[in-house]
């Protein structure tokens, strides 16, 4: 990976706004080389963000990969390792979770007391008054990622039987339709939905747990979340 990186206009224009302008000191020897080659593609999709034009009205750009960096790359190290099944993918990342810690669907006590992820938390270069970075400090929840991770603790007991088979992204700048995705997909990949757990969706407030588990059964994936017998 590049030790400097160029710099990249920030959308309210008026400073420069850098992916790891500086040497990346937080370390990538203890990464593996999938976990490297992972983060190499996160980084690219950044670039690839940070370039775009997105108005003069967003003056607030968060790049958790960034400030959060440590966090993020304790949890490729961990549990980035070996071939996957299931690809749990999300849509964006949310302020309370994954904008905090940089781990996807990355709820603060999950994150902390059930993954054991470390690292410092710096801070957005311009960050808005009412979502403050704390962290792993951070003492809001994302009710979404509370509902993941607490389903995900139940299937599989412990974070080393989850991710034998499964890992999880939440970092994607594309978003595709479920049709649209399997034109665009090897068709040897399944594409599956599972129902967004936010609050915000009405159906997720009746029974998200059970909704879930019933989507997640009939895709034919559940199986992978288990410890295998």
């Amino acid at each position: 990976m590049e030790s400097a990186r160029k710099k990249l206009k920030i959308s309210d224009g008026n400073e420069d706004q850098s992916i790891n302008a500086l040497q990346d000191n937080s370390g990538s020897s203890d990464l593996d080389a999938l976990a490297k080659s992972f983060l190499e593609i996160e980084d690219k999709q950044c670039d690839a963000l940070l370039q775009l034009d997105y108005g003069q009205n967003i003056c607030y750009i968060y790049n958790p990969l960034e400030y959060a960096r440590e966090i993020h790359k304790d949890f490729l190290a961990k549990f980035c390792k070996g071939p996957k099944k299931v690809l749990l993918l999300g849509m964006n990342p949310g302020p309370w979770g994954m904008g905090q810690t940089g781990v996807p669907f990355g709820h603060v006590q999950y994150t902390k007391e059930w993954l054991c992820l470390k690292g410092n938390v710096t801070k957005p270069k311009k960050e808005h008054p009412k979502r403050l970075i704390t962290g792993l400090e951070c003492t809001r929840s994302e009710v979404s990622g509370d509902r993941l991770w607490s389903l995900l603790k139940e299937l599989s007991g412990k974070p080393e039987t989850l991710f034998t088979n499964v890992f999880l992204h939440n970092y994607c700048p594309l978003f595709f339709l479920k049709d649209s995705a399997k034109n665009v997909t090897p068709p040897e990949l399944k594409i599956s939905t599972l129902m967004h757990p936010s609050p915000v969706n009405p159906a997720a407030n009746k029974g998200w747990r059970e909704i879930a588990i019933k989507q997640l059964t009939e895709s034919g994936v559940i199986p992978y979340f288990k410890a295998q017998e």
